[in-house]
Parts: structure tokens; sequence; C-alpha cells
């Protein structure tokens, strides 16, 4: 097979692929208990109240608008969604 991009002119044609990934420096991750403490602590305290809330309903329970304003919660998100189970499940492991 004839590879593609540059005709076929030498082993060169790889070479861009693999030096625009090494361009690119490794992303740093944070934990939500960095990024924001209180969001964690509300995910905690509303995993110990009685009945035991699942963890889509504790995410749902973050999303909510949380003074009288109705200003959105910070529970959402980037693309304005409530946190799913396994994001709520790493807050409170964290």
């Amino acid at each position: 097979m004839r590879p593609r991009g540059n005709g076929g002119a030498g082993n060169d044609w790889n070479e861009a692929s693999t030096t625009k990934r090494d361009d690119y420096a490794p992303s740093q991750s944070h934990s939500y208990a960095e990024r924001d403490p209180a969001l964690v602590a509300k995910a905690k305290e509303l995993s110990a109240q009685r009945p035991r809330l699942s963890l889509r309903e504790i995410g749902a329970e973050l999303a909510k608008p949380t003074d009288k304003q109705g200003k959105i919660g910070r529970g959402l998100t980037l693309n304005g969604l409530p946190f799913s189970a396994s994001a709520v499940k790493s807050m409170l492991l964290s």
C-alpha cells in the first residue's frame, strides 16, 4: 500500500504526525477537591443525609439553583449539564 500524505516519497510521511503530538504538553488534571472544595463539601453533605440519595440524585441536587435569586448552582459541568454519577463518586472519594 502506498502511504498517504506526500505521495509516498520517503518515510517522512509519518514524522509530521509524531511531531504534532510531541508539541502538546501533557495536561495537568486537578481533583474536584482542588478545583472547588465547596462543591465537594456539598456533595459529601448530600451523601450523608437520610434517606440516602443516589449518585445521580446528588448530581441533580448540586445543579439546582442555590439562592433565592435563581442563580445557577456551581454543580454543572462546562457543558451546562449536571455532574454524572461517576463524577459525583470521584468527588465523594476525594
